[in-house]
């Protein structure tokens, strides 16, 4: 790191104050850039015995001797191509054999004594000199790292040591008096088996001061004991992270957990019971340094939003509420095959409904009044011939019932009218029938009424060009036509007489009242009472020319202003 210290007092004589930058991962995490390709070069941003502090009268130069080497030899799953490796070695200083441990740092070794454990041999961050001072500003909840260790004894115990701390030159291993200075702190032994693992080690902070985070002082040695472990040790180091974990450990809607929380779910929707008010939420973050940040829900827009930052992480909950309309297990209708039952009101839960038999049983249908409510339908059968309709509206139920009771098809009349006057023998049994007029001004009007209520009824009407009425009953699948044969008559009938010569006619007939009735026209109507000719009335007397029609019995109907006054019949030969 030696060559940064002059670049960046440059800029600091250049540029009378500089905001610093947050910091929450270290430079070369992984060990990719070296400051050079000499075999003693260090990784840029790091330290090791080769610049180290020695207050040593004698063996300095053993002690800044090269404990470390570019490797090649990556984690699995590495994008990179490089990684670092400390190692011991044995030493002789002042005739003494120790252990020299290998040591990586991102602030400076210092050699103090040549007892090992000594406490005068430790690394130290000097924030006075940015060669040998990382700044950092985070306060992560974990360091994760990737080793490997090559020990001649297998239980030997590599150590890596993260200590955060403010503006003071902190020393490792941690003196209890500069405990007021460390903001945390996390230190973990381990041994190895020669082959790569990830390590995640958590940070503690209630041990130490809590002071304001700005540097860090991060190390790796060989062994946990200084002078410990066998000369030719190693530990490789890759891929270093700090971790920021931004989550909740807890999720409260009001005084309960959210339904279904977990920490990585970060969505919810709660409804509420109809007239509550919206709850306050509160959440605890999982990290001790997280910050979590609420907008509680309102009437005009009814979201929490919870938002967890640690450092550079930030997570977002959310919780959507809706609140439950009112209780409400009431029916807005209840159908049966489609067509609401008689006498339906929300209020009245038991009916008893009449269907025609077609040969399947009647589906119930049913419409909620409130759109929260939930229905359970039970279809009635033939062996239990009730449908039911089970209403479910928050804590309330009701219970609709409809009776089914089955009508056989009936397609017989239970009335057939004429002129709105019944018919002469009617009889429901009876389908055909005569029906005589002698009044041609008009033609009668056929009504009828069926016996059964699910029956459908088709009148057609008489006319001067068809004079049957016909009445089709249709019920269910089964379908009866009645019919009405319409038909003129004389006989009885009180009218002035006439006197028709020659009588059979073949080509002329001659028309002679023998009373003075107001006569205005004389027709003929054929045998199925349609009108074959019409001639004006002179003095009660016409002559008609017949020879175009056919042979045959016609009827010769004579009328005033107002009515009929004489019918007569003749024969055409």
């Amino acid at each position: 790191m030696k060559k940064l210290y002059l670049i960046l007092l440059a800029i600091a004589m250049m540029v009378p104050a500089v905001t610093r930058a947050q910091v929450y991962q270290i430079p070369n995490p992984g060990f990719e850039t070296w400051e050079s390709s000499a075999s003693d070069a260090e990784p840029t941003h790091w330290n090791s015995f080769a610049n180290a502090e020695c207050d040593l009268t004698i063996g300095c130069g053993q002690l800044q001797t090269t404990h470390h080497e570019n490797s090649s030899d990556v984690r699995p799953g590495s994008t990179g191509t490089h990684s670092c490796r400390i190692y011991a070695t044995a030493v002789n200083i002042i005739f003494v054999s120790v252990v020299a441990n290998g040591n990586m740092t991102t602030g400076r070794i210092r050699g103090g004594s040549t007892t090992a454990n000594s406490p005068e041999n430790y690394n130290i961050t000097r924030t006075n000199n940015p060669d040998f001072a990382q700044e950092f500003n985070g306060r992560p909840d974990y360091i994760k790292f990737w080793s490997k260790v090559s020990a001649a004894d297998p239980a030997s115990e590599a150590r890596m040591s993260a200590v955060i701390h403010d503006n003071y030159d902190v020393r490792d291993p941690i003196i209890e008096s500069e405990y007021g200075h460390i903001t945390g702190a996390a230190i973990f032994n381990y041994a190895g088996d020669n082959t790569w693992h990830e390590y995640q080690v958590p940070f503690d902070y209630a041990t130490y001061g809590n002071v304001t985070p700005e540097y860090l002082l991060l190390t790796f040695t060989t062994n946990k004991t200084p002078g410990g472990g066998s000369g030719g040790d190693a530990v490789y180091i890759d891929d270093i992270e700090f971790v920021y974990v931004s989550t909740l450990s807890a999720l409260q809607s009001g005084d309960a957990q959210v339904p279904g929380f977990a920490s990585d779910i970060l969505t919810y929707d709660i409804t509420l019971p109809h007239g509550s008010a919206l709850p306050t939420v509160t959440a605890t973050a999982t990290s001790v340094n997280g910050v979590v940040t609420i907008t509680q829900p309102t009437e005009a827009n009814p979201v929490a939003t919870i938002t967890v930052t640690q450092g550079p992480s930030t997570t977002t909950y959310t919780i959507n509420y809706t609140i439950a309309a009112e209780e409400n297990a009431d029916l807005a209708d209840l159908q049966v095959d489609g067509v609401t039952v008689p006498g339906f009101t929300s209020a009245t839960t038991d009916y008893t409904m009449q269907v025609l038999a077609t040969g399947t049983m009647p589906v119930v249908s049913a419409t909620a009044v409130s759109p929260d409510a939930t229905m359970e339908i039970t279809q009635p059968t033939e062996s239990n011939p009730v449908g039911t309709v089970v209403v479910t509206c928050g804590s309330l139920t009701k219970t609709y019932t409809v009776n089914i009771t089955l009508v056989e098809p009936n397609a017989d009349l239970a009335d057939l009218k004429v002129n709105n006057t019944t018919i002469t023998g009617f009889d429901p049994a009876v389908t055909e029938y005569v029906y005589t007029i002698f009044d041609t001004t008009s033609l009668p009007t056929i009504s009828a009424t069926a016996a059964s209520e699910y029956a459908t009824i088709e009148v057609t009407q008489p006319t001067a060009e068809q004079m049957t009425a016909s009445v089709v009953v249709t019920c269910g699948s089964l379908t009866k036509t009645y019919t009405v044969q319409v038909t003129l008559g004389v006989e009885d009938f009180h009218l002035a007489q006439a006197t028709l010569y020659p009588n059979p006619a073949t080509d002329v007939l001659n028309i002679v009242l023998t009373e003075n009735v107001g006569a205005r026209e004389v027709s003929v109507f054929n045998a199925a009472g349609q009108c074959v000719m019409s001639a004006p009335m002179n003095d009660n007397t016409a002559a008609l020319n017949v020879s175009g029609l056919q042979s045959g019995l016609y009827l010769i109907y004579v009328k005033s202003e107002s009515a009929v006054v004489s019918i007569s019949k003749f024969m055409k030969l």
